[in-house]
């Protein structure tokens, strides 16, 4: 269970407040409350999205500012001006912890750095301006008048301390529940990762069935039956081809193995020698079976031609389940013999560390590490995120930017071919207009509709 970090500040200031019930805590939990309502109006405000694994985990509030960098600096800069200069370690102190705090919020993915850093101005400006409201008399006379009432009644506002501090904790989340249920009625746009759906069987990966990857949702084929493109092991729906027409539809795998296809039977079907792109569902496999269970013997089995293969490309889907399926956001692997036998690259369009990034979701690693058992390597692949990779400013490109970036990297294979050069993924040119390419997608697939496979 993951303990929130709105929790853990209101329940540490509540603590607070109920050991030491003076002015003080009073004041610093009316400002909080304040700020609070201030971090949520300036999120309606602007309006602006969260990354895009914060809204598959089903963040679909705005994100500018941070509400939680907003609060931390407010309370931090609140009690260092609270505080004499004979306390300057604990005032260091408490902005090295709104800082950390605040720089963890990019780290799992749940802001920007932009959105952290408008919190972190916005909460310190809001404790400057809270702490002005009670500059001279109004502050002493407050405090004054809080001591007062704790001498005569010492139980009473201890007992009223614990009922503040609880309702100040529902308030917050009732009123988190305010903005962000009506936000998540008009989701699908900006996190149509995390609601729109596909249906994948893994018939034929290493000759048996893998659990159905239906990300989250009914298949879009069950509400379109018909088929009206099939290309070799791919079809798709005409819900399917609403998905590729749609701007802001999130690709399911059915439109993810239709490109696979495309690329492997027709755009590039000179390379099937030496390059692979493993279809959604043998992937899925990966990601799950071991290494030895993939190898079965099997004529169209195809883990076991991988180890003659130069060039091999796998589009994962993460938060997958073995038992139900579903998953939310698209990444690729890819292994190049010729650029470097013992690293396997990650592609990540929504990677907000960039190519620096040393640690890596354990599923993407697991399956780098199964691949290279595959591919005829000993020892663990060093895994890394291919520098330069254009990073989607939304919900939803995740799948086309995956399928563009397996197309550019088959396309540079194709012309270290012809030239009798090495390919070097490093010196792979990655497109970063998912909106020209859905079309492109979307023009192939209309061009297909009515024909046979």
């Amino acid at each position: 269970m993951q303990l929130k970090t709105s929790y853990v500040v209101s329940g540490a200031v509540g603590a607070a407040l109920v050991y030491l019930r003076n002015g003080v805590m009073v004041r610093a939990l009316l400002g909080a409350a304040c700020n609070s309502v201030l971090a949520k109006l300036l999120k309606r405000a602007f309006n602006q999205p969260r990354p895009e694994r914060a809204a598959q985990e089903g963040k679909v509030d705005p994100g500018f500012p941070s509400s939680h960098a907003h609060m931390l600096f407010y309370l931090a800069v609140f009690f260092c001006l609270e505080l004499d200069e004979a306390w300057m370690l604990l005032k260091a102190g408490l902005l090295c912890w709104a800082a950390a705090g605040s720089a963890w919020r990019v780290m799992i993915e749940r802001h920007t750095v932009a959105q952290i850093a408008a919190g972190c101005i916005s909460g310190s400006l809001g404790a400057l301006a809270w702490q002005s409201v009670w500059q001279g008399s109004p502050r002493l006379d407050f405090d004054a008048a809080v001591d007062r009432v704790h001498n005569a009644f010492p139980v009473a506002t201890t007992v009223l301390a614990v009922l503040v501090s609880v309702a100040s904790s529902v308030a917050l989340k009732a009123y988190s529940v305010f903005f962000t249920g009506k936000a998540a009625v008009t989701a699908d746009a900006s996190v149509g990762e995390a609601t729109t759906a596909g249906e994948t069987t893994a018939e034929g990966a290493a000759g048996a069935d893998a659990p159905a990857n239906n990300l989250n949702a009914p298949s879009l084929a069950q509400a379109s039956p018909e088929v009206v493109v099939a290309l070799h092991d791919a079809v798709l729906y005409q819900a399917d081809l609403e998905l590729l027409r749609s701007p802001t539809a999130w690709l399911n795998d059915h439109c993810v193995l239709f490109w696979q296809q495309h690329l492997e039977h027709v755009q590039y079907a000179a390379l099937k020698d030496s390059a692979a792109v493993l279809q959604p569902a043998a992937a899925f496999s990966l990601q799950f079976l071991d290494a030895e269970d993939l190898l079965v013997d099997s004529h169209d089995n195809v883990f076991v031609g991988l180890a003659s293969k130069d060039l091999v490309l796998v589009p994962l889907v993460s938060d997958a389940d073995a038992e139900q399926g579903g998953g939310s956001h698209w990444t690729l692997l890819a292994f190049s013999r010729a650029t470097n036998t013992e690293t396997v690259f990650h592609l990540d369009s929504a990677n907000s560390l960039g190519a620096h990034r040393i640690l890596f979701p354990a599923e993407v690693q697991a399956t780098a590490d199964k691949l290279f058992k595959l591919l005829g390597l000993p020892g663990k692949p060093s895994l890394r995120a291919l520098p330069g990779c254009p990073q989607q400013s939304n919900g939803h490109d995740c799948g086309v930017f995956a399928c563009v970036w397996a197309g550019d990297i088959l396309r540079a294979k194709h012309h270290s071919k012809a030239s009798g050069t090495a390919l070097s993924l490093l010196d792979v040119t990655l497109s970063r207009d998912a909106a020209a390419h859905r079309t492109k997608m979307l023009g192939v697939a209309q061009g297909l509709v009515g024909r046979g496979r």
